[in-house]
């Protein structure tokens, strides 16, 4: 009791301010390792503190060591309650990786130097204990003391520009605290804008049809400044429309992409023309540069997004690339016709989240362009725009930028596709189902969601060559594997005007859209500088749902031609079943799933033990062996080239099988069969047999037989 008294009576004594010293001065567990550049030499090493908890702390003569020496932090040093301090020795290297300087110069001991190959780290309070350690690489031996299991898994060698980076919300001092879906590197934005939804004024367009009208109508109404971030910019109206806004004295600030993919010498001339004939107008274009070891640090892999703002209360975001091919003038591109995605969104806040990214981009990831002699393309005079916007609808609104607003594990993209109770519409130019040995978490979202009951349907370009039937192909093998039957796939074609399907977006339920100019594939999600808006409100999202719905009906129209069917339920060797598989055939033209033909398949004597594989051929036969799936093609020899090059370039089907095993399909009877022949537009009558062997010659062999699944989309 006396003991309790003289405690109380030392607290009392006590001011405040000694009391909120004595609790900074001590152990912290808030304070932990955020990120660290191992890469290149020691000039160019830093380590990025956090602290999680609710007050500063206190971060003098801490220290942190790799074992063979120390960065000792001066008195003074401290971190505020939630906030981040960069720690480097060389002021120099951290300002060309970062753009920025670090906010504390550390004191070096020692051999103090982060090994590229695999490392360790500890954080040491003022006291010398240990508040936070990580271990990296192919380090042999143990790891740091409080650290658990393997270090962390890097490349070979770090490349330089590459950082380590947390990625859980807890400190387990394990290794899955550090890894992630994405590839950070120095440069990302250390402030990522709020995803939190907020109230706002929007519309939707589409293109080719409303693209023109749209974004030219925006542009025109730029009264102060206007900011665009492209990846490509390639029309000659539009640049036309920029270039006038400049002339009329409005700043204008443009973000190029320094290095577009697949661009020929004459394709970057044009496009230098355009860029020339703007900055003879006074517009500042910055171009991202390329990334040189010690020289010049590209913070992301392509700068993809394509956005603009306008006077600091208008947002545009397309899906699109500024080309003739999805904005032209007439509404109606005259060649390869783009369909596309947009939104114009009224709301001064998200303006701002915007312009924080683009104004970070600029100063950190692009040089100024430089003409180099290049002639400015001759502009021809603005076609015209409406008179007056479209309508704005209320609703909400998010805008999401990646790599940094996905999360490690993307669950601010996972989480908007959980949310769906009914239906999820995507129309997509590309699909990867596989992200290296793991389905994508996109993916993965999707077919939980048709578990769940929700009626999945995904349109996807063709591609350059067939890719779009491949994947389809593929996501019905998954879908097999895992006895989904609410997804349907198909491949965008006889859409009236459109070549393309260049579309990035979902809707969903009909009341949420998800656009921008996000690819589904790990590249984009993992390197990529993308813009994502997402969009909550019936009337503003009904233009898109409108236009998947007729591109949906003209792309699986009956009038399509089709390849003969035969449908083989095939019953696989089981540990409860036959020990011999057991098959049968059924004929059939044409199979829907609203149609009377889905009642008749009931009729079918379908075996009733162990597991049913559902298998479609092209006019050919199938059979299954063991765990491999085989086919063979015998309608035409165009068919079954292409089909054979399909198979070429996507092996990893045989992978997809062999790790499956056998397919469980329950519900079969209500899939939707529809197949297209991939390799022609039109029906035509089949190329007659071959000519029989000549006197004297041998005959042909047959080809062999072919590895991988040939399934229909459903």
């Amino acid at each position: 009791m006396r003991c309790t008294a003289l405690l109380i009576v030392c607290l009392l004594l006590l001011s405040p301010t000694t009391l909120q010293i004595a609790l900074a001065d001590g152990p912290d567990p808030t304070v932990w390792i955020q990120e660290v550049h191992p890469g290149g030499q020691t000039m160019w090493e830093h380590v990025i503190l956090e602290n999680t908890g609710q007050r500063a702390i206190d971060l003098s003569n801490w220290t942190l060591t790799d074992g063979e020496g120390t960065w000792r932090l001066p008195p003074g040093s401290s971190v505020p309650p939630g906030g981040r301090i960069a720690i480097s020795e060389n002021a120099t290297g951290f300002q060309a990786l970062r753009g920025r300087p670090p906010d504390i110069l550390a004191e070096t001991s020692g051999r103090f130097c982060l090994a590229d190959k695999g490392d360790d780290l500890t954080l040491l309070d003022v006291t010398g204990a240990a508040v936070d350690q990580l271990w990296y690489g192919g380090t042999s031996g143990p790891g740091p003391e409080g650290w658990t299991g393997a270090p962390v898994p890097t490349p070979s060698s770090i490349p330089w520009g590459r950082v380590l980076r947390r990625t859980g919300t807890e400190d387990t001092d394990r290794a899955g605290d550090w890894q992630g879906w994405t590839e950070p590197r120095c440069g990302w934005l250390e402030k990522v804008p709020s995803p939190a939804p907020i109230a706002v004024n929007a519309t939707t367009f589409v293109t080719p049809e409303g693209g023109w009208a749209a974004l030219s109508r925006a542009i025109a109404t730029a009264d102060d400044e206007l900011l665009i971030a492209l990846y490509d910019l390639r029309s000659r109206d539009l640049t036309a429309a920029i270039a006038e806004r400049a002339r009329a004295g409005i700043l204008v600030r443009m973000l190029l992409e320094g290095q577009p993919v697949g661009y020929s010498p004459d394709d970057l001339a044009r496009r230098d023309g355009l860029i020339a004939a703007l900055v003879e107008e006074g517009v500042e274009v910055g171009v991202t540069a390329p990334h040189v070891r010690s020289q010049h640090n590209r913070p992301y892999r392509y700068h993809h997004e394509k956005c603009c703002v306008i006077d600091g209360r208008t947002v545009v975001v397309t899906t699109e690339n500024w080309g003739p091919s999805s904005f032209p003038s007439s509404g109606h591109a005259s060649g390869f016709a783009s369909r596309g995605w947009g939104a114009v969104v009224e709301s001064p806040e998200m303006a701002a989240r915007l312009i924080e990214v683009i104004d970070h981009d600029l100063r950190v990831c692009t040089v100024q362009w430089e003409s180099r002699g290049t002639r400015p393309t001759d502009l021809p005079r603005v076609p015209s725009s409406p008179p007056t916007g479209p309508s704005l609808f209320p609703c909400n609104s998010s805008l999401l930028v990646g790599p940094e607003s996905w999360g490690s594990d993307l669950a601010t993209l996972t989480d908007l596709i959980g949310i769906a109770t009914e239906t999820i519409h995507l129309e997509l130019a590309s699909l990867e189902i596989e992200w290296g040995e793991r389905v994508s978490p996109l993916v993965d979202a999707l077919l939980d969601a048709a578990t769940r009951g929700v009626r999945v349907r995904l349109l996807l370009d063709t591609g350059f060559d067939g890719e779009g039937a491949a994947t389809v192909r593929e996501l019905s093998l998954l879908c097999a594997q895992r006895g989904v039957v609410q997804v349907t796939a198909a491949v965008a074609d006889g859409i009236p005007g459109v070549a393309r399907v260049h579309a990035k977006g979902a809707v969903i339920d009909g009341r949420v859209a998800i656009m921008g100019s996000l690819n589904w594939a790990w590249s984009s999600v993992a390197r990529n500088r993308e813009v994502v808006l997402v969009l909550e409100g019936a009337e503003a999202v009904a233009n898109l749902r409108r236009t998947f719905v007729a591109d949906w009906a003209a792309s699986t129209s009956a009038s399509q031609p089709r390849v003969p069917l035969t449908l083989i339920a095939i019953l696989i060797q089981s540990r409860e079943g036959a020990s011999e598989p057991t098959a049968f055939e059924a004929p059939v033209s044409s199979v829907s799933r609203d149609g009377p033909e889905g009642d008749q398949m009931a009729g079918l004597p379908w075996p009733s033990i162990g597991r049913t594989v559902l298998v479609m051929s092209l006019g050919g036969a199938c059979w299954a062996i063991d765990r491999h799936l085989m086919f063979s093609v015998r309608a035409n020899r165009r068919l079954k080239a292409s089909v054979r090059k399909v198979i070429r370039r996507f092996r990893r089907f045989r992978r997809l099988i062999r790790r499956s095993g056998v397919f469980a399909v329950p519900g079969v009877l209500r899939t939707t069969f529809q197949v297209r022949d991939p390799g022609r537009r039109s029906p035509q009558a089949p190329p007659p047999p071959p000519p029989g062997p000549g006197p004297g010659e041998r005959p042909v062999p047959p080809d062999p037989p072919l590895w991988g699944p040939e399934v229909a989309g459903w």
